[in-house]
């Protein structure tokens, strides 16, 4: 009796097409993304993005701030700023009660001295891919960062603009 082979070379190739198709979807990749045990981070420069997107490499955070920031349409701005090793960082933001909201961005940050209420205090200014840059003080020797506005000036309002160390060390310019 003729095997399949012999009678249907084609079927066998699709066969064998259909099986190695199989076997690389086993082993996708799965997107980078930061974990805390590890303390590395996804380093591929990109704009505003949804999270979960992947990158190329990875680096050491130095320091992992978080906390929720006013949101003017939402319950509030889930918020995680991590500072890498290599001077880029990574903002992710998930605004609340809004379904599906995380936005990350990434960029550069830079670290200098003063504002007009401070001249000794610590900023740090991050600088995105695009967009435009956004600032904040360090407050409680580097265990807070506090957001500033446009111009460098601290926000006055009841409302919390702090974000808290969770993670790492503070740094100093």
């Amino acid at each position: 009796m003729p095997s399949i082979s012999s009678r249907h070379p084609l079927a066998l190739l699709l066969a064998a097409a259909a099986a190695l198709s199989l076997a690389a979807c086993a082993h996708s990749q799965q997107p980078a993304t930061n974990t805390q045990e590890t303390g590395t981070a996804s380093t591929e420069s990109s704009g505003p993005t949804p999270t979960g997107r992947g990158g190329m490499g990875t680096t050491a955070i130095r320091a992992r701030y978080e906390g929720v920031l006013p949101c003017a349409d939402c319950s509030g701005i889930q918020t995680e700023l991590l500072l890498l090793a290599d001077g880029s960082y990574v903002l992710r933001e998930s605004y609340q009660g809004k379904g599906d909201n995380t936005f990350e961005s990434r960029g550069r940050y830079n670290m200098t001295s003063g504002t007009q209420a401070d001249p000794n205090a610590t900023v740090y200014q991050l600088t995105p891919a695009e967009g435009e840059d956004r600032y904040f003080v360090a407050t409680q020797e580097g265990q807070e960062l506090r957001m500033l506005d446009r111009n460098k000036q601290e926000i006055r309002s009841q409302l919390n603009y702090s974000l808290k160390l969770t993670g790492g060390a503070p740094t100093q310019p």
